[in-house]
């Protein structure tokens, strides 16, 4: 891309890189591309398009399935203390309680990376203040990063912490090491917030956990007071083809015929669903009895189909040199480093 000899598609997440190529030029717009297929929109989910959508106009097609944030927890644990999945953030710090007291780790977090920790940013921002603070952030207004929402949020982070609900050293912990889901599947830790590929790597790690019904999940719980939809999701939305705009026009041709055609079809979003994907199509949603793991798939895909807003992962969604910044001030929250307002001013003084 940067030598200008790009091939006839790339895959991207979107957000920030994204704009970099629409500003470059270097790719071009599907409503262009694919006037020979009206209707291609309505062949996929509403929640589809946010992330590849620059200055009103679209710039992907979903090719990968979609990884929204949930909670999962240990149904033994959760059973033994007679808890129920909490609706709300109240009843979510009332579990905890229970939790510890009771002599396990409410909450497991590998946050080496940081990006996991970013996870209870992104949902209790949204939850507090709506995607448009973010949304605003993305778009240049730096002055967002001194919204409520922000300094409300690592509040409640940091009582997370001070309260004693992560297990020690979650801050040095890589999530990709398997620790914190054997945390959970070894029934010491009771709750954990991660993207929905946990459930796929749980099958990897240890399959009877899942097979025996131990593994449960939730949707993230409202906040009272917030103004955010309980419906709202954030996470990887997808991974998407961009056509790009030097390479020959029949080549072009070809490749807007293969997104509009296949990539909303019913047996191409079969093979998905058969990896357990979450597939960003409306066929989808028929084809979910079908699935190896059918409760799991159902409930994720509808987490997707159903939310009014869905954030792209804000470490993507920026430009890298901010997610940069972003994850390192946000660490400091983690580790009780910096106050939230010192976050807010400090991300502020960056943007």
């Amino acid at each position: 891309m940067a030598g200008n000899q790009p091939p006839t598609m790339i895959v991207s997440s979107g957000g920030g890189t994204l704009k970099q190529y629409v500003q470059a030029g270097k790719v071009e717009p599907l409503e262009t591309a694919l006037s020979a297929y009206p209707g291609w929109q309505s062949k996929f989910l509403a929640a589809s398009f946010g992330d590849v959508t620059v200055n009103g106009k679209i710039y992907g097609i979903p090719v990968l399935g979609s990884q929204p944030a949930l909670m999962f927890y240990s149904k033994p644990i959760f059973s033994k203390l007679h808890l129920s999945p909490p609706a709300t953030w109240d009843q979510f710090l009332a579990d905890c309680a229970t939790i510890k007291k009771a002599g396990y780790i409410p909450l497991a977090l590998g946050n080496a990376q940081g990006w996991p920790g970013l996870i209870w940013e992104e949902m209790l921002v949204d939850r507090l203040g709506g995607p448009s603070v973010m949304d605003s952030i993305v778009n240049g207004q730096s002055a967002q990063w001194d919204n409520p929402a922000f300094t409300e949020a690592n509040t409640m982070i940091q009582q997370l912490v001070k309260d004693g609900y992560f297990q020690p050293g979650y801050s040095a912990v890589d999530y990709s090491n398997g620790e914190p889901n054997a945390l959970m599947y070894t029934n010491k830790a009771a709750m954990q917030l991660q993207l929905n590929f946990l459930y796929s790597q749980m099958q990897t790690q240890d399959a009877s956990y899942i097979s025996q019904g131990h593994l449960g999940w939730f949707a993230f719980p409202s906040v009272p007071g917030g103004t955010g939809n309980v419906n709202d999701e954030a996470g990887n939305v997808g991974q998407y083809a961009l056509i790009t705009s030097q390479t020959p026009a029949s080549v072009r041709k070809m490749a807007a015929e293969f997104l509009a055609t296949m990539m909303p079809s019913a047996s191409y979003t079969k093979a998905m669903l058969g990896f357990d994907e979450v597939p960003l199509t409306t066929a989808a949603g028929a084809q979910l009895a079908n699935t190896p793991d059918t409760s799991f798939t159902k409930f994720t895909y509808n987490l997707v189909a159903k939310a009014p807003a869905y954030q792209l992962s804000w470490d993507a969604a920026l430009p890298p040199s901010d997610a940069t910044t972003l994850l390192a001030n946000l660490e400091n929250v983690f580790v009780l480093k910096g106050s939230p307002q010192q976050f807010s001013s400090a991300m502020r003084a960056a943007g």
